[in-house]
């Protein structure tokens, strides 16, 4: 009797942790989508920004001490990157840093 106890006790406990993982785990995935929703928004105009200044990807890296493919990351919103490297990719594309983050990046959503 004693270790039916235990065992309803402790299938109790299991269940209430697994609830609330599933909770998490559901919640952390959807932060993980709206994050990387938001680095290829911040891509994209990182790209438009570029496009429009006529500049390649390889003059723009050039002049930010990145890589080529680390730009192209960037543009396709598969990195989140430093702040310093933001400031960097500002002076490369001779705009204010206020530029590169002035899209709707739906912060309402969190």
């Amino acid at each position: 009797m004693q270790s039916r106890k235990k065992y309803l006790l402790l299938q109790v406990l299991v269940t209430g942790f697994l609830k609330k993982m599933s909770v998490f785990v559901k919640y952390y995935g959807s932060m993980k989508n709206l994050d990387k929703k938001r680095q290829l928004i911040f891509g994209k105009n990182i790209l438009r920004l570029r496009m429009e200044k006529g500049l390649s990807q390889d003059e723009v890296a050039a002049r930010c001490r990145v890589t080529k493919g680390s730009l192209s990351v960037i543009e396709n919103g598969g990195r989140n990157f430093s702040f310093t490297t933001l400031l960097a990719l500002a002076k490369a594309l001779e705009v204010n840093p206020r530029e590169l983050l002035d899209v709707d990046f739906e912060l309402e959503k969190d």
